[in-house]
């Protein structure tokens, strides 16, 4: 007897790893075309992918090639959408088909994985009031449990950050390029001491309990990967 299980295609060995490890491999990309083609699904089933992450640049080379967007953007264009706002309609037609793909594994992860994420304009990247009115705007326009608004970490967009999460709306923080630039973000590792603004300042209960994993210093990242690894486990 041949076992089906033998027949099926399985993750490239290293992404295979990485998941063995506890590690959520998510894809940089979304096209009309990926979904259209079955090239999606084909990747989250076969490559272990588990949730998408999207930028104005990945939907620009999108929908700069092929004919899967002519449909919509003639619709668009009879219906006199400005450029812009035809550039996001289509953006979010393209989140949403992808938020349904991934609702299993969203449902199945309670939340973890299975997101899908579009980001706000990056020209209101220094302007607090675009862009959380934009993000609320795409949040509803979206109107899917498993997707995420992408926001900018400048300082500029960080009360927008805080405004969102207050408000219920899942925001996938980007442009962190730098560990100082992370830990300002995130704040002291006791919420008391944290700064107003910060993510463990709004939303931490305690040291034990501070929202999300990161040392606030060098001192303390030198004690945490004291506790969590042994010497043996250190490169470098």
């Amino acid at each position: 007897m041949i076992d089906m299980a033998d027949q099926l295609p399985t993750a490239p060995a290293p992404i295979a790893a990485l998941r063995e490890a506890g590690v959520s491999v998510w894809l940089d990309d979304l096209s009309r075309e990926r979904i259209a083609t079955g090239n999606l699904g084909e990747v989250k089933a076969e490559k272990s992918i588990v949730g998408v992450t999207t930028n104005p640049a990945i939907f620009a080379a999108a929908m700069g090639t092929g004919t899967h967007y002519d449909d919509q953007l003639e619709e668009l264009k009879l219906a006199g959408t400005t450029a812009d706002a035809a550039v996001y309609a289509m953006s979010v037609k393209d989140v949403q088909d992808a938020c349904d793909l991934f609702r299993d594994t969203y449902d199945t992860t309670g939340g973890k994985d299975g997101r899908v994420s579009i980001e706000v304009d990056p020209r209101y990247a220094a302007d607090e009031a675009k862009t959380i009115a934009q993000a609320r705007e795409l949040w509803d326009q979206v109107d899917r449990p498993n997707a995420m608004i992408k926001v900018p970490a400048t300082k500029g967009s960080l009360p927008a950050i805080e405004d969102a999460l207050a408000e219920g709306i899942s925001v996938n923080v980007t442009l962190i390029f730098s560990v100082a630039r992370y830990r300002e973000v995130m704040g002291a590792t006791n919420p008391a001491n944290a700064d107003a603004g910060t993510i463990r300042k709004e939303f931490a209960v305690s040291v034990g309990e501070n929202s999300v994993h990161g040392s606030d210093a060098p001192e303390t990242a030198k004690e945490e990967i004291a506790f969590f690894f042994s010497g043996l486990e250190l490169v470098g």
